[in-house]
């Protein structure tokens, strides 16, 4: 019987284990042929599937789905931890004088898991930058704009093996708050 796999993520999943196609095919105990076959087609048998989803630890089901629900997820995804961010993003507090630091109190969540809780102080137009579990980084470069008002021109990029893609530059601008006493 003959599946269909997305071969793009079959693709990921071993670069991910930093493995060649004779790497994978050694492991899964399948010919170099095959590994090639599946990540040009996506068509494997039951038994291909299986030893591959064996080897990346995930069920079948998850090498089954279909490219674009993938993709559809990711974007989903990546939505909503943009959202996520702009809305708890919040408080900010500016010093006056315009040489003088923005401190920026950043809550980043996805699925309502906490994934930062930071804050990040630099002066206006000075580029401030974090990290998520090694999987995103995050660019925050802060301004004064007039009539009280934050600017936030942040850039989001998924961290891969093979370098840092541009996801995202979503801008937030938001009123001064006073610091607290």
């Amino acid at each position: 019987m003959a599946l269909k796999l997305n071969e793009k993520l079959i693709k990921k999943y071993r670069q991910d284990h930093l493995w060649s196609q004779s790497q994978l095919a050694l492991v899964s105990n399948l010919s170099l042929r095959t590994i090639q076959r599946i990540e040009k087609t996506g068509v494997a048998s039951l038994e291909s599937a299986a030893a591959l989803a064996s080897v990346f630890e995930t069920k079948m089901e998850v090498l089954m789905q279909a490219d674009r629900v993938a993709t559809r997820l990711s974007k989903k995804r990546i939505k909503l931890t943009f959202s996520t961010f702009l809305v708890l993003l919040g408080f900010i507090f500016y010093f006056p004088v315009a040489a003088k630091p923005i401190m920026v109190d950043v809550k980043l969540k996805s699925h309502e898991e906490p994934l930062a809780d930071i804050q990040l102080l630099n002066e206006a137009g000075k580029e401030s930058e974090m990290r998520v579990d090694g999987l995103l980084r995050i660019v925050i470069k802060a301004s004064q704009a007039m009539d009280n008002q934050i600017i936030l021109d942040t850039k989001f990029y998924r961290v891969q093996p093979k370098g840092e893609k541009l996801i995202g530059t979503p801008r937030v601008i938001t009123k001064i708050m006073k610091k607290q006493k």
